[in-house]
């Protein structure tokens, strides 16, 4: 990953990028008159010379050939690469630009190429990443690994983590000034992440009552009894209760049981409504004291939390006092909101949430999320939230995180009639699909039909379900 994240603008190695800064680009030719034996394109952007020069390059490095655009490995990481600004190149077209990448004007062959591949091979030697890839990665993989590079880029693109390290007047790139620069960067990265509020969060393995300070009643005592025991990995748990009998406490204990059966790294609140969420957020707040190693970060998210000040990790948010970015306006604009404003919940270790925002993370739209997700609901899930929130639940299901539900009575409305169907592909592949109802007593009779015990008010007669759902959910 941080041999991919050190190639993402390798295509500034071009003379349609440096042709940008023309008294520069002039004086470089007139002291090394190869660099000018390949015409400039300006209008050509590097994104476009990362995708097309990199082809051959990781071919070379041992990532698997094919004969088609679509059928090479190599030529799959370099537009993703090239993509890093959200904006993927189509697949190179298959004849003459197929066989001859570099014979497109403005890529630059020559000098040009011979200095990609220094770059190239002095980034792999430091990263250690010798070895080459004989696969097409997932979409699931694709997206996580371009999310990585995207935010590790406007991370260390930021002018306050570049000035400082800018090499005084006579430094050469010598192997051994680029390694110190590296094992610096490496060394100062925590403290980078850190300081952004978009770190990991991990979860502690702690009773209930330490987490929440009293002993759990029956229903919080049922998943803590038994739900430990059923986990092994990412999934979705629906508990559905009456108003007071704790189901808030029952989601964020259940989060961090997922979380640590998934090792994922944070946990998203959802809320129905702006106000619902500013009060959970001080409540989550004090949780996460207790229920997280170190202070991780919390970020509230709804259109209006951008006045609230309920903490210093919403105070570090400003983006008045955010550093700038060091790259084209549209792209240091998308990075502000991603590390500073509206967007900043869905890198936020921990966030509290409207239900409408964290609709934004779908990975079928624009972005996503993938730490453990609890949706604290009152009201019955209608059919448009239910429709929305299932590429939610099924995504964050395809990257290993986390859903517990809790819903009011009634709550359940959503998962009838024409939903229910629907409502049977909530986790895919691997993942995991339990309901505690009422009281908590788990069902677990695989030949019955899900939600045959309609509502669930009645803690006496209440179950929840796994097990029978269908054949791909049976792996619990």
């Amino acid at each position: 990953m941080s041999f991919w994240a050190g190639l993402h603008d390798i295509g500034k190695v071009s003379p349609s990028f440096q042709v940008k800064v023309t008294e520069l680009f002039r004086k470089m030719v007139d002291e090394s008159p190869e660099y000018g034996s390949d015409e400039a394109v300006p209008s050509l952007g590097h994104h476009e010379v990362t995708h097309w020069s990199l082809v051959q390059i990781l071919r070379d490095f041992g990532y698997k050939s094919g004969s088609s655009p679509l059928r090479d490995v190599g030529h799959q990481v370099a537009q993703i690469l090239g993509g890093h600004h959200a904006r993927f190149c189509a697949p190179i077209s298959q004849g003459k630009d197929w066989k001859e990448p570099l014979g497109r004007t403005g890529v630059g062959a020559g000098r040009w190429d011979e200095e990609r591949r220094r770059h190239a091979g002095l980034l792999r030697r430091l990263t250690g990443a010798e070895e080459g890839l004989d696969e097409h990665l997932p979409p699931s993989l694709v997206v996580l690994a371009l999310g990585v590079i995207v935010v590790a880029d406007w991370l260390v693109s930021q002018t306050t983590f570049i000035e400082p390290r800018l090499p005084g007047e006579g430094w050469r790139a010598t192997e051994e000034e680029v390694q110190a620069h590296w094992e610096r960067a490496l060394a100062d990265a925590p403290q980078l992440i850190a300081e952004a509020g978009i770190g990991a969060a991990e979860f502690l393995d702690l009773p209930f009552s330490s987490l929440f300070g009293f002993e759990p009643n029956k229903l919080q005592l049922s998943l803590v009894e038994r739900l430990p025991a059923m986990v092994d990995g990412a999934g979705m748990l629906l508990v559905t209760a009456p108003p007071g009998d704790g189901k808030t406490e029952a989601a964020l204990y259940s989060a961090g049981v997922l979380g640590r059966a998934s090792r994922a790294t944070g946990l998203g609140f959802c809320l129905p409504t702006m106000a619902t969420t500013d009060a959970m957020h001080r409540r989550v707040q004090t949780y996460l004291q207790k229920a997280f190693a170190g202070s991780p970060a919390l970020t509230k998210v709804h259109s209006m939390a951008w006045p609230s000040r309920d903490g210093a990790a919403d105070a570090a948010a400003s983006a008045a006092e955010a550093p700038a970015v060091a790259s084209d306006r549209e792209a240091s604009e998308e990075a502000t909101k991603w590390l500073h404003t509206g967007q900043r919940g869905l890198l936020a270790p921990i966030s509290t949430s409207q239900f409408n925002q964290m609709v934004a993370g779908v990975l079928h739209q624009s972005s996503t999320c993938c730490i453990p997700i609890s949706m604290d609901l009152p009201q019955p899930l209608s059919t448009h939230n239910g429709r929305y929130g299932l590429a939610d639940e099924d995504e964050a299901a395809a990257v290993g995180a986390g859903l517990a539900d809790a819903l009011g009575e009634g709550g359940d409305e959503g998962f009838r009639g024409g939903d229910r169907e629907a409502s049977l592909d909530l986790c895919a592949g691997d993942a995991q699909a339990l309901v505690w109802c009422g009281a908590g007593d788990l069902w677990e009779e695989a030949e019955r039909e899900p939600f045959d015990v309609g509502g669930c008010s009645d803690a006496d007669n209440a179950v929840g379900g796994y097990g029978g759902f269908s054949d791909r959910l049976q792996s619990a």
